[in-house]
């Protein structure tokens, strides 16, 4: 799984994410769901050829809505360590945010929000017994990685 390891702190003056938002999570978190395939293609062309330059893709915005982006990227490789490969992954910012204030992906939901969707769309037998004893004030974080 592949996770953003450094964003410059300018993402915030073109996103409403912030850095600290975005590290630590693989990038097809926020791209839309229309678009990850192209975007897994994108990637495989990248580990495969050592450079790759997108096709127009959207990334969701925290509070609804998306932005058109186009990304080139690169392959990094230390050599002295020459098993160890880093992306140098480059953004274009094409659009303004679209769609604003419209949730596209439950993470664009209030915290609120989101676990009561969260609870709703679990039965009681896709919990396991000790999770259904838990308090009512204990959060629970699903994460799903796509790549």
């Amino acid at each position: 799984i592949v996770s953003l390891m450094c964003v410059l702190r300018r993402i915030s003056e073109y996103m409403d994410l912030s850095p600290a938002e975005v590290v630590g999570h693989t990038c097809y978190r926020f791209i839309h769901a229309e678009d990850l395939d192209t975007i897994r293609q994108s990637h495989e062309d990248l580990l495969r050829k050592g450079q790759v330059v997108t096709g127009y893709y959207r990334w969701l915005q925290r509070r609804g809505g998306y932005l058109w982006v186009q990304s080139c990227a690169t392959v990094s490789i230390n050599h002295k360590a020459p098993h160890e490969r880093n992306v140098i992954w480059v953004n274009y910012i094409l659009s303004r945010t679209e769609m604003p204030d419209t949730p596209l992906d439950l993470l664009q939901l209030p915290e609120t929000l989101r676990a009561e969707r969260l609870r709703a769309n679990s039965s009681p037998h896709d919990i396991s017994p000790k999770a259904q004893g838990m308090s009512r004030n204990t959060h629970t974080h699903t994460a799903c990685a796509l790549c």
